[in-house]
């Protein structure tokens, strides 16, 4: 950033030519958020828009408005936002940019949408989901996990389980064992969990989700089961790769982090390689990722090639692990696919769908309320009734 610039106005100029990234947009609305028009920061966004509008006043950008603010009542729901993504001109994007600075009509349209809300959400708000899983023991007992305490859970085999807050881990000591016992931890809907792997390796399960793994990693591999979403941080180990198996597919690292998502419900099984390198096989294909790539292959077809995408956001698909939300083009059925798993709603949809696609970061902290408060001020209309949620155009 050129040093003669002020961060707001630097921040300006990405959100306006859509260059942003999703931190720098809530960033630049925080700031504004700060600032009076006549003050010095305000006034150089204001002049960047006067120097910009006669050379650009005629081109058409990706132009995202940001409709809500929320009323705080608790500090982990601040800087909730989200950016619908329409084409229309700069000039017209600048107008309503002054606007809402100026004005505060981003208030009156928090007003609006909390009235409607208000309407169809009384005594039915959801809260965000938390750490809780199901740990299932080889014998077949089931343990409910929480967020709460430090207590030991069993013994298997050479391995000591301890539940640790919203983690479990196993410490395996140094007596040798031939036998080996599984494990599965599941975490339903609306509930999030983390393990501590015998290898030291680290692993959090998304919601709805579930993996199965030994209690101590013996022969030539270190191999877990995987549905639904997971984040790994393997430990290193030349000498025994870790391999994720999801359904037909494979993923085999040495050690490395990456995020798996293989929900049975999205159109396709997604590995994300955020450092190290991992290997993606099914029985018909093969394929090395590098960091920053993702790697796709349809789930109506887990023979099909794997599609590779070598120019993603990594934030996006690990913003659950980091407890936001971060849409980027993202339709009303990706959100809403999210939305069900997080808050444990089951989705309606009343007639046509929209197309409009939706740009943002959300807090997961927030209630189901805030989030469909934003997205109502996209044309999309919602109803909460014994746990399903009317979707309405």
């Amino acid at each position: 950033m050129p040093e003669s610039k002020t961060r707001l106005q630097y921040l300006y100029e990405q959100f306006v030519h859509d260059n942003a990234t999703a931190n720098e947009v809530a960033e630049f609305w925080a700031l504004l958020q700060k600032a009076d028009e006549n003050d010095a920061v305000s006034h150089s966004v204001f002049q960047e828009y006067n120097n910009s509008n006669s050379a650009q006043e005629s081109t058409s950008v990706n132009w995202a408005i940001v409709l809500d603010k929320i009323f705080k009542t608790n500090e982990s729901e601040k800087n909730v936002a989200l950016r619908l993504r329409k084409q229309i001109s700069f000039y017209a994007a600048a107008i309503l940019f002054l606007f809402f600075v100026c004005s505060g009509i981003w208030f009156w349209h928090n007003k609006q949408a909390t009235q409607q809300l208000g309407d169809n959400l009384i005594g039915q708000d959801k809260k965000p989901g938390y750490s809780g899983a199901v740990l299932t023991l080889a014998n077949g007992q089931q343990i409910i996990l929480d967020s709460s305490g430090i207590i030991p859970i069993n013994i298997q085999g050479t391995t000591q389980i301890v539940k640790n807050g919203g983690k479990i881990c196993y410490s395996p000591n140094a007596q040798k064992s031939s036998s080996v016992a599984y494990n599965t931890l599941s975490t339903p809907k609306a509930r999030e969990f983390e393990v501590l792997l015998p290898d030291g390796s680290h692993v959090w399960l998304n919601a709805a989700s579930s993996l199965r793994y030994p209690t101590a990693f013996k022969g030539n591999n270190r191999q877990v089961e995987l549905t639904g979403e997971a984040y790994f941080e393997v430990a290193h180990n030349a000498t025994k790769p870790f391999i994720v198996k999801v359904r037909d597919m494979e993923v085999k690292v040495l050690g490395t982090h990456f995020n798996i998502n293989a929900y049975s419900d999205e159109p396709s099984i997604n590995t994300t390689l955020l450092e190290g390198s991992v290997n993606i096989s099914t029985h018909s294909f093969s394929q090395m990722l590098k960091p920053g790539w993702q790697a796709k292959i349809s789930n109506s077809n887990s023979n099909s090639n794997i599609s590779i995408d070598k120019d993603i956001d990594v934030n996006e698909a690990t913003a659950w692990k980091n407890e936001k939300f971060i849409f980027k083009d993202a339709n009303l059925q990706d959100i809403m696919r999210q939305i069900s798993r997080w808050y444990n709603v089951e989705i309606v949809y009343n007639g046509d769908i929209t197309n409009e696609m939706f740009n943002g970061v959300i807090d997961r902290k927030a209630n189901l309320s805030r989030i469909l408060k934003v997205l109502e001020l996209g044309g999309v209309h919602f109803k909460l009734k014994e746990n399903k949620l009317f979707v309405n155009p």
